[in-house]
């Protein structure tokens, strides 16, 4: 919301931090208290930490030091927030924000609202006034602040069916956040798609969608594809944490659509120790209701599976097992490779299938169809397509598993018996930050600092390794370590714990 922007300024940072998964001490009675502030159907309940003197902040101001260009990056987060020239974080927003920031958006709303306790109401009174139609209003010794009279008296109207705090699927979400943390956030995934759809819809479209909430008229522009797109997150919560040697994030979802398979992650065993990112996975049952998702009506999932020359169910079984994506340095490009257990040579048949239909397609536009190669490399039978000069697609059935690779040693390192990557001190390292101890409903890893190199290859070749913003760049990665993520089913609740370790 425009007028409230420079209200909101800090949750760009929330949002940063969380994507880049990245006063006194919060302690959950605190969060509960802000909780009071939103109707028991809130789509979106955040709640930031705006004291610089808190510990957290303290923890945070410590980690931006010991990366290069950190702090600059994040003072510049802070502007673009801001937006308006003039303005000064320290002395025209903390004062006006005070120790917390919550915002909420209820439930079907036209918009949010953002509450704070100002040090100075003068000056939130200031920034207010730089909007279009903001308004103020109070709640419990708050200081609402709202884009419009009718964003505000749709608040009023929701909290007189309860708050949040005594929401069941509020308190058990966060009640396994941790006690302090820089912010938090709780999502109704049903909640955020009544109010996507209504947003949407008022935003228009030349595409029919779904009925504009409230009326029988039909809705029109993005109501109708969005529609249960949010629905199917279910309830969601998570916190972000400054510790002494990173940044955590713990979140929790209850999703609509089911959890997914635990797994043991075998593949992952095989990777090679020089890989510098990972992603183990299994595929279950999400990726057929994905793909189905995707597809959209029966017409257009026919003219898709026409042109791809092989069924969304051929797909989703290719994807239904375990499976391993992981990215080496190579030339000209990295080497990325995926390993899919189970599809083997079906899954070397099912390529084969894409490749041709899609062949079809480049020909028609006077392309040369593709032409993939047979061949035999260490005993095993590999196909070969050729996009560019030195840049290829290989695949081939080792047993089981299907491998496809852009390298041209990506399935012998595969395949043999060298170091691996989850024998590395880098990779212990990380598993033990985010507690995976070999099962997992889905784990990530990357050795950030050695990206580098990569980066400065792939730099070179576009021209750009001398220019100061990369070197600043590599500078920051090569002052963090490693980061991970890991997902595992816990009681019915999906839980997430992602760590980013600054050297």
């Amino acid at each position: 919301m425009r007028s409230m922007r420079p209200l909101l300024a800090l949750l760009a940072v929330l949002a940063a931090t969380l994507t880049s998964a990245c006063g006194g001490e919060r302690a959950a009675s605190s969060t509960a208290a802000s909780a009071e502030l939103a109707p028991r159907d809130a789509a979106v309940w955040a709640t930031v930490d705006t004291d610089p003197e808190s510990a957290q902040w303290r923890a945070l101001t410590a980690l931006l030091e010991r990366v290069p260009g950190a702090a600059d990056a994040f003072q510049g987060l802070l502007a673009e927030g801001l937006g308006d020239e003039g303005l000064s974080w320290e002395e025209d927003v903390l004062p006006a924000l005070g120790p917390e920031l919550v915002l909420v958006v209820p439930s079907g709303s036209d918009g949010g609202v953002a509450l704070t306790r100002p040090e100075d109401e003068e000056k939130l009174r200031a920034l207010a006034a730089r909007g279009e139609g903001a308004v103020l209003g109070e709640r419990d010794g708050w200081t609402v602040v709202a884009e419009s009279q009718a964003a505000l008296d749709a608040y009023e109207r929701a909290l007189e069916d309860g708050t949040l705090a005594g929401d069941p699927d509020f308190q058990e979400a966060t009640s396994g956040l941790p006690d302090e943390a820089l912010a938090y956030l709780y999502l109704d995934g049903a909640g955020l798609d009544d109010a996507v759809a209504r947003g949407a819809a008022q935003a228009g479209s030349a595409v029919p969608g779904a009925a504009v909430p409230g009326t029988s008229l039909p809705g029109v522009g993005l109501a109708g594809p969005l529609s249960g797109s949010t629905a199917s997150l279910g309830t969601a919560a998570a916190a972000v944490t400054a510790e002494e040697d990173g940044l955590r994030l713990v979140a929790l979802a209850e999703p609509g659509t089911g959890l997914p398979d635990r797994f043991t992650p075998t593949l992952l065993e095989r990777v090679p120790a020089d890989a510098l990112a990972a992603v183990a996975f299994k595929g279950g049952e999400t990726v057929r209701s994905q793909l189905d998702r995707a597809a959209g009506g029966p017409e257009l999932r026919r003219q898709l599976e026409n042109g791809l020359g092989v069924s969304l169910e051929e797909l989703a079984e290719l994807l239904a097992g375990e499976g391993v994506l992981y990215v080496r340095a190579g030339a000209p490009i990295p080497e990325v490779t995926l390993a899919l257990d189970g599809a083997g040579r079906r899954g070397v048949a099912l390529l084969g299938g894409l490749v041709e239909g899609l062949g079809g397609l480049f020909s028609l536009g006077g392309a040369p169809a593709l032409e993939p190669q047979t061949s035999t490399e260490d005993g095993v039978e590999v196909t070969r397509l050729e996009l560019d000069e030195g840049v290829a697609i290989r695949w081939a059935a080792v047993g089981e598993t299907l491998l496809v690779t852009t390298g041209a040693g990506g399935i012998r390192a595969f395949r043999g018996d060298g170091a691996k990557l989850t024998g590395t001190d880098a990779f212990a390292r990380a598993a033990e930050d985010v507690g995976y101890e070999g099962e997992t409903n889905g784990f990530a890893f990357a050795d950030v600092d050695r990206l580098v190199p990569l980066l400065e290859g792939l730099a070179e070749q576009s021209g750009d390794a001398g220019d100061e913003p990369f070197a600043d760049v590599a500078a920051a990665l090569e002052a963090l370590d490693t980061v991970a993520l890991d997902a595992r089913a816990e009681d019915g609740w999906l839980r997430i714990e992602g760590f980013l370790r600054v050297r």
